[in-house]
Formats: structure tokens, C-alpha cells, sequence
């Protein structure tokens, strides 16, 4: 895919220098090597509603975990306090 690309960029910047003439190989190159670089580009995925969702969903549950978890070390270090006196 990526051959691909680089030859339409190529392709791109040949018609720019057939249509340019021969003052204009600077500007043919630079344009050729832009249209690769933006053709890499790939653009960013759109999540659904659901999936944004069972994150929030995720997030939440761990936070809930953490805080569990914490509140039963602090139990725990209170019993051990109490025992040793």
C-alpha cells in the first residue's frame, strides 16, 4: 500500500513538472515528497457510542475497585493496631 501511494506521489509530482516545465523541478519535488507524507497520514479511527461507553464503564469499575481496596488496608491496619495494644 504504501508502494502505491509513493507512486501516485510520484505521479503527482512528474505533472507538475511536465506541466511546470524545467525551471519548476524544485517545487515538483517538494510537492511530490508532501503528497507521500500526507497520504501516511492515516486518519484517526471514530469510536461508536458503545464502545466510549463500556470504557467509561471499565474506568469507573476500576476506580470503585481502588477505592474498596483502600478502605480495607485501612481496616486492616486499624485491626492490627487494636491487636497489638
Amino acid at each position: 500500500m504504501i508502494v502505491l501511494k509513493f507512486i501516485l506521489a510520484l505521479f503527482i509530482g512528474l505533472g507538475w513538472l511536465f506541466f511546470g516545465g524545467e525551471e519548476s523541478k524544485e517545487v515538483a519535488l517538494i510537492l511530490a515528497i508532501f503528497v507521500f507524507l500526507v497520504l501516511l497520514i492515516t486518519p484517526k479511527k471514530v469510536e461508536s457510542i458503545e464502545e466510549k461507553e463500556e470504557f467509561r464503564e471499565k474506568v469507573k469499575d476500576r476506580q470503585i475497585r481502588k477505592i474498596a481496596l483502600t478502605e480495607e488496608r485501612i481496616l486492616e491496619k486499624q485491626a492490627q493496631k487494636e491487636n497489638k495494644k
